[in-house]
């Protein structure tokens, strides 16, 4: 909620690099770096795929919505980004044949309902 504060003042560049700084270094503490090293050399591209995941899976995606709240105000963009989970959801059902639980079915129904609600509010106000 706050990265449309700061991108009045900064660039969503900036933005998401101090984030990831930040958020990092909370992090460290909680760190197991000898399992770290253990898989690295286990594995010889495990540094790859640490890297491919921080970029892919979280970097980018983040960096994205950062840029985002540029043009739409942040809690339409929240509730908007919890299309993720549904969409995970979905995905681990029909492809890798996850059973859909009641609470599972609830939340994604509740998901979609905000959605829903969302995309009605603003074509009104728009």
């Amino acid at each position: 909620m706050f990265g449309r504060y700061a991108l009045a003042k900064y660039e969503p560049l900036t933005v998401t690099a101090w984030t990831f700084i930040i958020a990092s270094s909370g992090l460290l503490p909680f760190c197991h770096f000898g399992m770290i090293l253990s898989l690295a050399a286990a594995v010889p591209y495990t540094g790859l795929l640490f890297a491919l995941l921080g970029l892919m899976s979280t970097a980018l995606p983040f960096g994205l919505y950062t840029m985002g709240l540029k043009h739409m105000e942040a809690g339409r963009a929240s509730i908007l980004a919890s299309v993720e989970p549904l969409t995970s959801t979905v995905v681990g059902i029909a492809i890798f044949h996850e059973a859909l639980t009641l609470t599972g079915a609830a939340g994604m129904a509740c998901i979609l309902g905000a959605v829903i609600l969302l995309a009605r509010s603003g074509s009104a106000n728009g």
